[in-house]
C-alpha cells in the first residue's frame, strides 16, 4: 500500500505543477520576468546548485536532526538554491569567457 501512495502522490503532483506552468503561462503573472530571469541561467544553476545545497547542508546539519521530518529542509534547500544561484550566475556573467561556462551571455531584459 506504500508504493500505491508513492506512485499516486507523484501523478498528482504531475499534475499540479503542469497546472501551475499552464496558469503562468495563461494568467501573465507579474512573476513571468523572474520567471525568465531563472530560466536563463538554468543550465548555470544546473551545474552550480549541488555545490549550494551541498554548502547550506554543511550549515544547517547541525540544526535539523535526521528524523521523519524532511519537509523544512528540503524547501530551505530548493527556495535558497532557487534565489541564490541565478544570482551568482548573473554575478559570474561579468567575467570574460563565462558564457563558455554557463552556455549562455549575459542577461539583458525582454521587456
Amino acid at each position: 500500500i506504500k508504493t500505491a501512495i508513492i506512485i499516486s502522490f507523484d501523478i498528482v503532483s504531475i499534475f499540479f505543477w503542469c497546472y501551475i506552468a499552464l496558469y503562468i503561462l495563461r494568467a501573465k503573472v507579474k512573476w513571468v520576468k523572474t520567471l525568465r530571469f531563472i530560466a536563463h541561467y538554468s543550465f548555470g544553476g544546473y551545474l552550480y546548485h549541488v555545490l549550494l545545497i551541498d554548502y547550506i547542508a554543511t550549515i544547517f546539519y547541525g540544526y535539523y536532526t535526521l528524523t521523519d521530518n524532511y519537509i523544512v529542509p528540503s524547501v530551505l534547500f530548493c527556495l535558497s538554491a532557487i534565489i541564490i544561484v541565478p544570482t551568482v550566475c548573473y554575478i559570474v556573467s561579468f567575467i570574460p569567457y563565462s558564457q563558455y561556462i554557463f552556455g549562455v551571455s549575459r542577461y539583458r531584459s525582454r521587456e
